[in-house]
């Protein structure tokens, strides 16, 4: 089964991730470090990771969906998630296996720019920590564009019938009902 969660930074993503780790024991391919690896390692292809991420996304999707085929044909179970997903780009892999791929997008569009920031800034802690290299100017500034980012994935989900969970209001309920819809059939 292979199992997809995009949506913006620090929205949840990897704490899903780490939680389907431990509790459904299946192996959890990070779009960063792909992002991160092509970026240093390839750099003919010229890969910025500071550019937005449906840039992103869309300069590395032929990598990341050959790695997806891979693993559906290989019938392994694996969880890809990151921000350099788009929801137009895997809604045709879940259309080719309907039976094989649960998929969801999670972000905040409705999120009030000081009470996130004030949640970043208590809950730095991790080996995802960017946060702590840039200044509070720079981190609300990059809350107000993934408030805008979370809209549009939200509006792209509801064209391809792909499932957006929102955390803006309670975190743990976002992160908790997106979870189950990921994994209700496990």
């Amino acid at each position: 089964m292979l199992y997809i969660l995009g949506g913006v930074s620090r929205s949840g993503k990897s704490l899903i991730a780490q939680r389907a780790l431990k509790e459904q024991q299946i192996f959890v391919e990070s779009i960063d470090l792909i992002k991160m690896g092509l970026s240093k390692g390839l750099t003919d292809l010229k890969i910025d990771p500071e550019k937005p991420s449906d840039e992103v996304a869309n300069r590395i999707w032929p990598v990341v969906e050959a790695m997806m085929h891979t693993v559906l044909e290989t019938k392994q179970s694996y969880l890809f998630e990151g921000d350099a997903l788009m929801p137009t780009s895997v809604v045709n892999i879940r259309r080719e296996w309907p039976n094989e791929v649960r998929v969801c997008f999670i972000g905040y569009s409705n999120v009030n720019v000081e009470q996130k920031f004030n949640d970043i800034k208590t809950n730095n802690t991790g080996p995802n920590n960017w946060t702590s290299e840039y200044t509070d100017d720079q981190i609300k500034s990059h809350i107000e564009v993934s408030v805008q980012f979370s809209r549009d994935i939200e509006q792209m989900c509801k064209k391809t019938g792909i499932s957006y969970f929102d955390t803006s209001q309670d975190f743990q309920g976002g992160l908790d009902t997106a979870y189950k819809y990921l994994f209700a059939h496990s």
